[in-house]
């Protein structure tokens, strides 16, 4: 037992020292397997259909659930059960209705921690599948959790949108946002060049060159042949120069005051997963909010592919999801809402068969009586 314990120091000591090399001296980011596969297991319990009370022993009793589908996050264990009894089915982490045959499938997972305090960071990108293996359009996924102790302690998850993609319709606001506000996207700083901080990640440095406007300096922290999806648009932007062009005309666009806020950093040496926010002016934006994951070309350091997933602004989906997905499970609550709109269509609307007006013909005075 001895020689194995030093083995294990041993082995753990070069790791440790490699992952400083790689970080050039940064806090280091560690992989977390053990979080890792609480994270995958969660995941495999919702596709399992097992039920929310036993789903619930992956949380902390006073866990933040946010699912960027709804307008208020969850607080409380008590909350998210009551919320994936009620909501089912509305959302891949509401948990799905028993009628439904859709399964999470994890593209790809990044876990890491930054200290001793037993905390972990895991960031998942997913999407839909059916039982044939048949893709779910529209259902790509960033999800990013915080845990401690073993237990799940906040959750961020952000869908795409649907098709239609919004596309440059966002950016069209923006920049009439702009224009009211006397602001043409004007550049952060003097135009001096900008101390690195080697303590940032790439990623982190290229939330950084975005906020300064240095779309050179952004686009120089990818590799030429990147591949880079925003999913507020249909295709990905191949190649560093067309992503450049795509980052100068959201920067035409972006008003300057408004700066990216990273609020977690999920690392490995070849992958990243990034939680972010809006401000405008120090202040945060409603509706803003947003979650990355990158890959890292681990010989050049630079960001090879990439995934951003905005929030989607007002109305959001949640209820009417819900909704939709009862009515799926269950076909039989068709029946009384037909009935329901048939009566209605008959009490305000129709001249019969019933006897009398209907209720839209009736004269004022009725009304007010």
């Amino acid at each position: 037992q001895l020689r194995t314990a030093e083995l294990h120091n041993a082995v753990t000591s070069i790791l440790d020292a490699k992952l400083d090399f790689i970080f050039g001296g940064a806090p280091t980011a560690r992989p977390t397997a053990n979080d890792e596969n609480i994270v995958r297991s969660f995941l495999g319990d919702i596709n399992a259909r097992v039920p929310p009370s036993t789903i619930l022993e992956y949380f902390d009793h006073d866990v933040k659930f946010i699912d960027a589908s709804f307008y208020n996050a969850i607080d409380g264990r008590e909350a998210l059960e009551k919320h994936m009894f009620l909501h089912s089915g509305s959302s891949a982490l509401s948990t799905f209705t028993d009628g439904t045959s859709q399964v999470i499938e994890i593209d790809d997972i990044v876990s890491s921690s930054t200290g001793d305090d037993d905390t972990s960071k895991v960031c998942v990108i997913y999407h839909l599948t059916l039982p044939g293996g048949e893709d779910v359009e529209d259902t790509t996924a960033i999800s990013f959790y915080n845990l401690q102790g073993g237990k799940i302690t906040r959750v961020f998850d952000v869908t795409e949108p649907s098709s239609p993609k919004p596309g440059d319709s966002g950016l069209k606001l923006l920049k009439l946002v702009s224009k009211l506000i006397g602001d043409e996207s004007i550049v952060v700083g003097d135009g001096s060049s900008a101390v690195v901080d080697t303590n940032l990640s790439v990623v982190e440095r290229y939330f950084e060159a975005w906020n300064k406007r240095d779309m050179k300096e952004a686009v120089s922290l990818f590799t030429e042949d990147c591949n880079m999806r925003d999913l507020q648009y249909d295709s990905e932007f191949k190649g560093r120069a067309e992503f450049e062009r795509h980052l100068l005309r959201v920067k035409d666009c972006l008003p300057g005051s408004f700066e990216f806020v990273v609020d977690d950093v999920a690392l490995s040496p070849t992958k990243a997963g990034v939680v972010w926010h809006v401000e405008n002016d120090g202040s945060p934006l409603a509706f803003t909010r947003g979650c990355s994951f990158y890959t890292i070309d681990q010989r050049s350091g630079l960001i090879e592919s990439g995934f951003e997933i905005p929030e989607k602004a007002p109305p959001k989906m949640g209820w009417l999801n819900t909704v939709k997905a009862k009515f799926v499970a269950e076909p039989v609550r068709f029946i009384p809402l037909v009935i329901w709109v048939g009566y209605m269509f008959e009490l305000f609307i129709a001249d019969g068969p019933l006897p009398g007006v209907n209720a839209l013909a009736l004269e004022q005075r009725t009304w007010e009586e």
